[in-house]
């Protein structure tokens, strides 16, 4: 499969609720976190032999058990040791913070993606046994399945040899019926697994056996093995089986790339409009909202209450309305702190409040289009460089909040459109074009 179209296929999925990640051990290497290989190799030494490229290493690590007569406490104790190490996540936990994503499975023991995810402000909702499913779905914007445990959880929690695969699903029954559910509903995309994992090989079966040949198409990124290349072809040829398509690549900057193009695409054609509360019935945000609801699939994310962005939605609005367009489908609600009373909306003590409550407005936007404005405008740039949203300035003045941003994000806009807006002479011609041109890219 091509870079291009898995891209497109999985960014789809994301954007339609039905898309979910699957991470292995290679995502939290770029941390310091060793190898499953390299943890087990100090260990294999009393064995007398070496682990090799083709050892299945959870069976490996079952020998180590078993030569302390089945007790896992030493190996796991070197695993909580090492994996319970403070690291800080990399560049792909927050490419993976970025995107439209509402479910992520994980192999992974350690804490990464939760730092990652806190770190933003996104409260997670982390599930390592039945009983966590058993309490019922929270309100939190992102569930992350440890289905191997935690090492901040009970240890008893933890499947990491031979045998513990072989019981999965009579001690997790509740975390395998959910990974059916979720194969049989979700595409995923699996990432950090190398070839030939035995993890990811054990998902597979369970995969296979859950869903009875009867899944959603899924996805996986890996690094070419050279060595093997025709070995690894004939691999990636048998995940079909299983519903998988492959996509090899040559270097890990590629999966970051990829992983970034995914997290762009996976907000779809989605729009926010800001600026202050103190300006409204814009001659300009009006002739901008009645022209933006005639774009095809665009979707406005409101969280306004008064001010220039409130002309331009309910223009959209009125237009959708006049020229029957489901509205439903063309907006996405989200609340406002500062829409509780008029007073609020140049308090800086609510300005925590303000970024807790735009914090999913950003998860789902590709594009700010940015009018004059005060703090509270600010701060949603603010978390719009955060998420890597284009932010897309409108000067009305040449002193105005648009017009130093328009300066500051000189090197990301188009040399046509930025003199224009330099000039305070852009249309709302000049500028639906350049938010269908950002669109398409």
């Amino acid at each position: 499969m091509k870079k291009e179209t898995l891209i497109d296929k999985f960014s789809e999925s994301l954007k339609n609720k039905c898309g979910i990640f699957f991470i292995g051990s290679g995502i939290s290497a770029p941390s310091g976190f060793p190898t499953w290989k390299s943890l087990l190799e100090p260990m294999v030494k009393d064995l007398d032999f070496e682990i090799s490229d083709n050892d299945d290493l959870t069976e490996i690590a079952q020998y180590i058990v078993n030569g302390y007569s089945g007790n896992k406490g030493p190996l796991l104790s070197d695993l909580l040791s090492v994996f319970k190490t403070q690291k800080n996540p990399n560049s792909y936990h927050d490419i993976l913070v970025r995107t439209n994503i509402k479910k992520i499975w994980t192999t992974n023991f350690d804490l990464l993606l939760e730092k990652a995810f806190h770190s933003f402000n996104i409260e997670t909702e982390i599930i390592t046994n039945d009983n966590d499913f058993l309490k019922g779905s929270t309100d939190k914007q992102v569930q992350i399945v440890k289905m191997h445990g935690c090492v901040e959880r009970n240890t008893e929690d933890i499947v990491f040899v031979q045998e513990d695969y072989e019981d999965f699903f009579i001690n997790k029954p509740a975390i395998a019926g959910q990974l059916q559910s979720d194969i049989l509903n979700n595409s995923f995309l699996f990432i950090g697994y190398n070839f030939g994992d035995s993890n990811l090989r054990n998902i597979l079966i369970a995969t296979r056996r859950l869903s009875k040949q009867k899944t959603r198409p899924h996805f996986l990124i890996q690094i070419r093995d050279s060595k093997k290349s025709k070995k690894q072809l004939l691999w990636c040829n048998n995940l079909k089986r299983f519903g998988i398509e492959t996509v090899l690549i040559d270097d890990y900057s590629e999966l970051n790339l990829i992983l970034d193009r995914i997290a762009h695409k996976s907000k779809g054609k989605t729009l926010y409009i800001t600026g202050s509360h103190l300006i409204d019935n814009d001659s300009f945000a009006k002739e901008l909202g009645t022209e933006l609801a005639k774009l095809d699939d665009i979707t406005i994310l409101d969280g306004q209450s008064t001010g220039i962005s409130r002309t331009c939605i309910n223009n959209y609005s009125q237009t959708c309305l006049e020229n029957n367009i489901d509205v439903h489908k063309r907006m996405m609600l989200f609340p406002n702190p500062y829409a509780i009373n008029k007073d609020f909306s140049n308090r800086i003590d609510l300005l925590p409040v303000l970024k807790q409550w735009r914090n999913p407005i950003f998860r789902n936007c590709q594009i700010i289009v940015v009018f004059n404005g005060g703090i509270g405008t600010e701060a949603e740039l603010e978390l719009a460089n955060q998420f890597n949203t284009f932010i897309l300035p409108v000067p009305l003045q040449n002193n105005d909040l648009a017009h130093r941003i328009l300066v500051e994000n000189k090197d990301k806009i188009d040399s046509n459109y930025y003199d224009k807006a330099f000039k305070c002479e852009l249309t709302v011609s000049d500028v639906i074009k350049y938010i269908e041109k950002k669109l398409k890219e």
